[in-house]
């Protein structure tokens, strides 16, 4: 029966102190000194609230410490922002986007899209590596150098350019030498890729000179050969046998304008070269009717005179035009 009685006394006591300290006892009595080191934000009870005032702040308190709890037995820490103090993650597998910070790690191998290198250079050309680091190609190279290719399996390196002789070139374009003297080693042909000669033309050659210099040579004219000039001075000289044609000879010219008033007299002379008489001459002036020719004859051994008169009363107008007086002048 004591036993009983000491049942029932202890409930009702222990009883009426959880009921007492449920409504009446602040929590201040309760709350612990230690510092809160917790892994989430939790809202504050106040020290005069009690646990019957304060069950859905509690409650609450306990969802969000439960939701950034942190467990040795998982594998997972999805809400960790920072990690200022973290010295080392040997097992880090996956990270995602890193927005800031250096690097100050070993070098990224190429197989993890680096270079594998720490000391390259400034301003040098990066080689790839099928099975190893990335390379970089040998100096800097010097002005006017190319970057060139030495074959398969060969790093190319500067080089600096040359042509190759052996080579056909097939220039598409226009091509212009400016060096004072260029020198060509075998038959250059213009306007054809198979020249016979040193040098084979097809098509017209315009030059201001061409001076042969070889005293055996021959060449061959299928065509015309015309010679012209503006000056009263040689056009063509040959020294040495002419065949065909009269050795020493020459043909000189000299003009006036002609006189177009009626009697008016255009006289003009014309001289022979240096060494050379005058055998013979003449006169022309085109189609112009009233003129008639007054006088043509050699005024010294070596100069002829023309001189031609209009008549324009008697023959028809006179227009205006040249008077063309010519010699023909030999050695004495």
């Amino acid at each position: 029966m004591n036993i009983l009685i000491n049942i029932v006394l202890s409930a009702v006591i222990t009883f009426a102190s959880f009921f007492a300290v449920q409504n009446y006892v602040p929590l201040k009595y309760l709350e612990t000194k230690a510092i809160p080191r917790l892994g989430t934000s939790i809202t504050t009870i106040q020290s005069t609230d009690t646990l019957k005032n304060s069950r859905t702040t509690i409650n609450d308190n306990f969802t969000a410490l439960n939701n950034g709890k942190i467990e040795i037995s998982t594998t997972t820490l999805p809400l960790i922002t920072t990690l200022s103090g973290l010295t080392s993650a040997s097992a880090l597998a996956t990270v995602g986007t890193i927005t800031s910070g250096t690097w100050s790690g070993t070098a990224i191998l190429t197989a993890k899209g680096g270079t594998g290198s720490t000391t390259l250079a400034a301003n040098q050309l990066l080689l790839g590596n099928g099975t190893g680091n990335i390379g970089i190609v040998s100096g800097l190279g010097t002005t006017g150098q190319y970057l060139t290719s030495n074959g398969a399996g060969t790093a190319p390196s500067w080089q600096t350019s040359a042509v190759d002789t052996a080579i056909y070139y097939n220039w598409t374009g226009g091509s212009r030498f400016t060096s004072a003297s260029t020198t060509f080693v075998g038959d250059v042909g213009i306007g054809t890729t198979s020249p016979f000669t040193s040098l084979g033309v097809a098509g017209t050659i315009t030059a201001n000179i061409i001076n042969a210099t070889t005293t055996n040579a021959t060449s061959t004219f299928s065509g015309n050969l015309v010679v012209s000039n503006n000056a009263s001075t040689t056009n063509l000289t040959v020294s040495g046998t002419c065949v065909g044609c009269l050795n020493g000879y020459e043909r000189v010219t000299n003009t006036g304008a002609l006189a177009t008033s009626d009697n008016g007299d255009t006289s003009v002379t014309t001289s022979c070269t240096a060494g050379k008489n005058v055998m013979g001459g003449g006169l022309s002036w085109g189609s112009n009717t009233g003129y008639r020719m007054q006088e043509s004859y050699p005024s010294s051994n070596t100069a002829w005179v023309g001189v031609l008169r209009c008549h324009s009363v008697s023959l028809g107008t006179c227009n205006a035009g040249t008077l063309t007086v010519y010699a023909i002048c030999a050695k004495p």
